[in-house]
């Protein structure tokens, strides 16, 4: 019988490899398509593979990874309907959200996010870092909501935007500025107190994104 204080340690030692892993995906060190094993990466953590194979589960029933058989996962890409669903979801939700968040944010909040957007544009044009960075700005902005639903609603669908963001930062440095000065708009707002500017900001910024994919595509078409 497993007792609370081992499956706390179960829980938090699945807890790192799901963020390790995440991180790897979205920094694109894991490329799309690339298998996993739970032997490799149990012997890499030093741990053993039943946190693994829970870790694989969870970053697939976050769209991350598809499960390849008993013992391992494979990286998978979101095909252009799910990327489209994703902004689209993330646009409604969020700008809905931050409506909550902005009237209980401290000045910690407003630093933090600051923060984060300089080390974004110290980030030059390391995409995969840049997008982390992107979903972090975005989440330090929502979280005072204390929306449960919300926000964990958010948290996936901002892992899943991290991906279309890499691949849209790397092919454009106009993006990358255009985020940028978005996001300056969004925190300034923010900032203010002012509650329609900021959902204006955010989902005008989602927008902007949904509008340069459909550019995109037609281009490629």
């Amino acid at each position: 019988m497993v007792n609370s204080t081992q499956s706390g340690l179960a829980e938090t030692t699945e807890h790192r490899i799901v963020e390790l892993l995440r991180a790897r995906i979205l920094e694109g060190q894991l490329a799309i398509g690339e298998r996993l094993r739970q032997d490799v990466i149990s012997a890499e953590l030093g741990v053993s593979s039943t946190p693994v194979r829970e870790a694989f589960r969870r970053l697939s029933a976050e769209g991350l990874l598809t499960i390849a058989n008993h013992k391992g996962a494979t990286v998978r890409d979101l095909s252009l309907d799910e990327r489209i669903e994703v902004l689209d979801m993330l646009r409604l939700i969020e700008s809905h959200n931050i409506a909550t968040a902005v009237p209980l944010a401290g000045r910690d909040v407003i630093a933090r996010a600051a923060e984060i957007q300089a080390q974004m544009r110290a980030a030059g044009d390391n995409a995969g870092q840049w997008a982390t960075l992107n979903r972090d700005f975005h989440w330090a902005l929502a979280q005072p909501s204390a929306r449960p639903r919300a926000l964990r609603m958010m948290g996936e669908l901002l892992n899943l935007s991290a991906l279309h963001v890499r691949d849209d930062i790397h092919a454009s440095t106009f993006r990358r500025e255009q985020a940028l000065d978005e996001h300056d708009t969004i925190l300034a707002a923010y900032a203010a107190g002012d509650v329609e500017a900021t959902m204006a900001a955010c989902y005008a910024h989602s927008t902007n994104a949904l509008t340069r994919m459909a550019t995109t595509t037609a281009d490629e078409a």
